[in-house]
């Protein structure tokens, strides 16, 4: 079999999309083929922010007792698609308390930090006020730019509730609350499981009603109310009776007890 034959095979793409960066095509690496909404997302975003530029002083802007000069060096020279990680937390961090660049800084950064937030390499932790600050500013920011975020968290979301694992380290409740901090409707989320029935989605939907959120803002009240509609009832109903595990008919039956009262009191 050949490579390209073996990539198919496993599901990865093997023409990488380029795009325009500070004058260079670069590649953006693809996912597997069961995350292409996802996958589509991130490449929009690359190229949706490719006119932000970097600013050549955010080298030397870092306070000198938080940045090494190592990290100032990779975060002002490496090519965007090639930051890590790593990086990127410590400059998030930093940005948004003004102790390296400002928030003005960051958004140059954000497909990077989004594409790494899709494949796990970034987590709640690392992007605990990115989306909070996000929602100050983007709606000044250029339509296009808007619409490839929105669209990011729409496939993000997706193809979270579409896995057996999210595929990073965000929960869907993550997803919903990130969305939310940007003034997104959550309905619009909450209706991908009324399409999805799928056994993955209801595993999803038992975990968010164990973990409910507390309905102090606009978006975990919609979703507080979602989950006290019919629209759980049944989706949680019909993946019990084709439950593929007694573990998964567990799961699923806790969650649809946990919203049905009366049904716990009956067992």
């Amino acid at each position: 079999m050949t490579e390209a034959a073996a990539s198919a095979a496993r599901g990865v793409h093997t023409q990488p999309r380029r795009y325009r960066d500070e004058g260079r095509t670069v590649r953006v690496p693809l996912m597997p083929d069961h995350l292409t909404g996802l996958n589509e997302a991130v490449r929009d975003l690359y190229e949706a922010f490719a006119s932000r530029s970097r600013r050549a002083a955010i080298e030397f802007d870092a306070c000198d007792h938080c940045v090494s000069p190592q990290e100032a060096r990779a975060l002002a020279r490496t090519p965007l698609q090639e930051i890590s990680a790593e990086v990127l937390s410590t400059f998030m961090l930093d940005a948004i308390s003004w102790t390296w660049g400002t928030p003005d800084d960051l958004w140059y950064y954000l497909p990077r930090i989004l594409e790494l937030v899709a494949t796990g390499g970034l987590n709640s932790y690392d992007l605990w006020s990115l989306f909070p600050v996000m929602g100050q500013h983007w709606r000044d920011w250029p339509p296009e730019q808007q619409d490839a975020v929105s669209a990011y968290l729409s496939a993000l979301c997706q193809a979270t509730i579409k896995g057996y694992w999210h595929p990073g380290n965000l929960s869907v409740l993550e997803v919903l609350e990130a969305a939310g901090n940007l003034g997104l409707p959550a309905d619009s989320y909450l209706r991908m499981w009324e399409n999805d029935l799928g056994e993955p989605a209801a595993l999803h939907l038992a975990w968010l009603i164990r973990s409910r959120p507390s309905p102090d803002a606009e978006w975990s009240r919609e979703v507080d109310r979602w989950l006290s509609g019919p629209a759980p009832r049944s989706l949680l109903g019909q993946a019990l009776a084709t439950a593929s595990t007694p573990e998964v008919a567990t799961t699923l039956s806790v969650a649809l007890a946990t919203i049905n009262p009366e049904d716990a009191e009956r067992a």
